[in-house]
């Protein structure tokens, strides 16, 4: 590994959360604020913090809450990038693999596709709108199973693009928990309100 010289961060400026009295908590409305395009300005990323626990939660049967799993995906891939004054210009998601003998390799991805927000180091806070797509797609290694060479044969007969590739993933459209209809939902501190999460899934040390 080649030594990398690094310098000091700039100074911290801290603004852009208190250019807005509705940027504040407890209720944080960002709505005056455009939806930016993920990755159209990572030039303008003067900051950024890592996302060491990016865990998420969903039913795995709608409506019952006994069937509730919390899958934490890799640890330091996700990160969320800002400016001196706070301002959020990026927030990176993760990847993860899921392998099953018989299946093969998948791979899942949170792809972040719009953002918008703030990030406070002074008191430890942020507040960001995301919106989301999820994608999956087979892994090299899943390509040469038996049922895979099938299925692609089904998918070109039918000139049907196949998962095997992250250009063609399956594509899983995410929206606000309890509203089906707006794709933007918010990034807050502390834990959920909508459901109790279990201690493994509960990182008292977190910065926010």
């Amino acid at each position: 590994m080649f030594d990398q010289p690094s310098e000091p961060l700039p100074k911290w400026e801290g603004t852009f959360a208190e250019s807005n009295p509705k940027f504040a908590y407890p209720d944080p409305d960002l709505s005056s604020l455009p939806m930016l395009d993920n990755m159209a300005n990572i030039r303008r990323i003067e900051r950024q913090q890592r996302i060491y626990w990016p865990e998420f939660s969903w039913e795995t049967e709608k409506g019952n809450p006994s069937s509730r799993c919390f899958q934490k995906f890799a640890t330091d891939i996700s990160s969320i990038g800002y400016d001196n004054a706070g301002r959020i210009w990026s927030i990176i998601c993760p990847q993860q693999g899921a392998c099953l003998q018989k299946v093969g390799c998948l791979n899942v991805e949170v792809t972040v596709t719009g953002q918008r927000g703030w990030v406070n180091e002074a008191n430890r806070e942020l507040a960001a709108d995301m919106t989301v797509q999820g994608k999956i797609w087979l892994s090299p290694s899943a390509h040469q199973k038996w049922w895979v060479k099938e299925a692609w044969q089904l998918f070109k007969q039918h000139k049907l693009p196949f998962p095997a590739t992250k250009e063609h993933a399956i594509q899983v459209h995410t929206h606000k928990p309890g509203d089906p209809n707006q794709p933007i939902f918010p990034v807050l501190i502390h834990t959920s309100p909508l459901f109790e999460a279990p201690a493994f899934a509960t990182h008292k040390n977190a910065w926010t």
